[in-house]
């Protein structure tokens, strides 16, 4: 019969040994106390056995100790003829006692109620002797010592009942403090055999139920482990073992479906992992065409407009000679001038960028006055900072500051940013502040750039350095640019071995913080 639970199995195992443990146990009390009945009695057979010779000895030496008082006439011997009766009578007092104890047998009565009358016999003959005078006792003294030397054979005879009686009750006490001590031991035996026989039905029991299904499960793990999903363990017990090789079955069924849905996935994903690279290298193969198309249009563009911007040049020197323009014309000129010369700019940027991303970009490295390359920049955006009313100020160290790297690259990135700090503020400020700092054992220019200007949000901030990406369309609109500055000036501040980063909140202003190495080669060389 199969319980539907282990633990009512285990249960019912211990119950049934705990039954018997206790049978066998209550066995061996009972055989214990049996015991320990049977060496009591034998204690105080023996006990009664050395209080009866005793007693015989004193009542002898009562009549001995009487008679050598009649010859002699000595009361020393009459007082230990007194004493050895008191003892007597004590030690039958005694005697009486032990049988309440234990209980007296009939002959053990017979041979008790002899020893007592033979003591109050001898008690009523030394008190009679005792009250005769010496002329009595001298008249009839064979008689008297006739009747004291009669005690002898009673006694005799009373001792050797008494050895005979308490020999057999000796013998018959060990034989059955034997057999209870034999029967003792067979109980601890029985309950030895007992619990060995329980333990070995409990062996077979959690091997058959518990250790050779965790076994198999074991095996099938390890199998399932070794890549092997077609394992299964079959279903032998119906309690929490079982449930565990149906929970397995379950795991397996369900890993091989995992196994088969994750191939069919890695399938896929080298399908698009493929089409991916296919699609990586067309992007590249067109952002080199894009590149090369920049680079060649770039300069396609840049040579008429130069040769505009020439013209023009020489337009306004020819008409200086000629005492000046109608101002109509003059300002129509300066417009044709600042466009061109703004378009050249957005030309430059493409062609720079076109070079970054072609990796042909270099840096042209010398050493130079950082100050003098801030004087230059600051006096170069001047225009741009009063077209919208701004205040600039300076707060870089008025000191040469020397520094090794590409003068023409760092005076780009601050007129960037300077430039783009005055396009978003309106009469508002406008700070420049620069410090030295050392950072991974070298010494760095850190450029700030704080304006008062519109801002901007942080969730557009992530954008802010991307090309051609512009944070807000209606900015565009308003505020012009085709979102390159930025992101050429971080891109020109990577090649000089710094960085940028912002901080800013919408309508509370920006801070443009740049980081660059005062010797951008030792920073290269590590």
């Amino acid at each position: 019969m199969k319980f539907r639970s282990l633990n009512q199995q285990l249960l019912l195992v211990g119950m049934i040994v705990l039954a018997i443990v206790l049978a066998l146990a209550a066995l061996s009390i009972t055989t214990l106390l049996t015991l320990r009945s049977k060496a009591n009695h034998l204690i105080i057979a023996g006990q009664q056995a050395a209080l009866s010779n005793e007693l015989n000895t004193n009542m002898v030496r009562a009549a001995s100790e009487m008679a050598t008082f009649i010859n002699t006439g000595n009361n020393v011997y009459k007082e230990e003829t007194s004493n050895a009766v008191a003892r007597g009578e004590q030690i039958l007092v005694q005697l009486t006692e032990l049988g309440k104890v234990e209980g007296q047998e009939p002959g053990e009565q017979e041979l008790l109620n002899r020893q007592s009358n033979l003591l109050k016999q001898l008690h009523q003959d030394v008190n009679a002797i005792s009250s005769l005078s010496d002329a009595q006792i001298a008249q009839n003294k064979a008689g008297v010592l006739d009747l004291l030397f009669d005690y002898e054979d009673p006694a005799a005879k009373l001792q050797a009942d008494l050895t005979n009686y308490f020999a057999q009750e000796n013998a018959t006490n060990q034989q059955e403090v034997a057999t209870a001590i034999r029967d003792v031991i067979a109980s601890v035996i029985a309950i030895l055999c007992t619990l060995t026989l329980m333990l070995g039905l409990m062996a077979i029991l959690l091997q058959r139920q518990i250790i050779r299904p965790l076994l198999a499960l074991s095996a099938a793990a390890r199998s399932v482990s070794n890549g092997n999903l077609q394992h299964n363990v079959p279903v032998t017990n119906y309690d929490q073992i079982g449930d565990l090789q149906w929970s397995f079955n379950q795991m397996v069924i369900n890993l091989r479906e995992q196994r088969a849905t994750l191939e069919q996935h890695a399938a896929e994903l080298s399908y698009a992992a493929s089409e991916a690279q296919s699609a990586r290298l067309l992007a590249e193969e067109a952002n080199r065409a894009k590149s090369a198309f920049l680079s060649t249009m770039s300069h396609e563009l840049r040579t008429p407009l130069t040769a505009i911007l020439g013209y023009t040049e020489l337009i306004k020197l020819g008409t200086a000679e000629l005492n000046g323009l109608a101002p109509h014309l003059e300002h129509d000129l300066g417009q044709v001038e600042g466009a061109g010369k703004h378009l050249l700019n957005l030309i430059n940027d493409v062609l720079d960028i076109s070079k970054i991303e072609a990796g042909k970009a270099t840096l042209t490295v010398e050493d130079f006055d950082l100050r003098m390359v801030v004087n230059e920049v600051v006096l170069a955006v001047r225009p741009l900072i009063d077209r919208n009313s701004n205040i600039l100020r300076d707060h870089t160290p008025d000191v040469p500051i020397r520094m090794r790297s590409d003068p023409t690259k760092v005076r780009q990135v601050l007129f960037n940013l300077i430039g783009n700090a005055a396009k978003f503020t309106e009469k508002g400020a406008i700070e420049l502040n620069l410090e030295i700092e050392r950072f991974a054992e070298h010494d760095w220019a850190v450029f700030r750039v704080s304006d008062t200007g519109v801002g901007i949000a942080t969730e557009q901030i992530p954008k802010l350095f991307q090309y051609f990406s512009q944070i807000d369309d209606s900015r565009t609109r308003k505020y012009g640019g085709t979102g390159m500055g930025l992101a050429l000036s971080r891109q020109l501040c990577l090649l000089l071995g710094g960085d940028i980063w912002v901080d800013s909140e919408l309508n509370h202003g920006s801070t443009f913080t740049v980081r660059l190495p005062l010797n951008a080669e030792a920073i290269a060389s590590t």
